[in-house]
């Protein structure tokens, strides 16, 4: 299973495995700190070259496939109960 890119309105988007947003990435020698969160921070304890890779180099580390059994399961179900609601 390879795991699919989607924006707010779940629509397919290409993937570059880059990171979109330039102000969570680290740049040598700049002034102000840089601040990370908790994951982050536990992140760089677990692998300090995959923290390196996504903060410094932004490579986007790659997701978990999504759950689409379990999401057509509820759309199924959502869709009967919507029916069963109406009549």
């Amino acid at each position: 299973m390879i795991d699919l890119k989607r924006n707010s309105k779940k629509e397919p988007i290409e993937a570059t495995g880059l990171r979109s947003r330039k102000c969570s990435l680290y740049k040598p020698n700049q002034q102000e700190d840089f601040k990370i969160s908790r994951g982050r921070f536990s992140n760089f304890m677990t692998c300090q070259r995959c923290f390196y890779l996504d903060r410094v180099r932004g490579l986007d580390p790659p997701g978990t496939p999504g759950w689409t059994l379990n999401e057509t399961t509820d759309l199924l179900l959502k869709k009967e109960f919507d029916d069963c609601r109406q009549k």
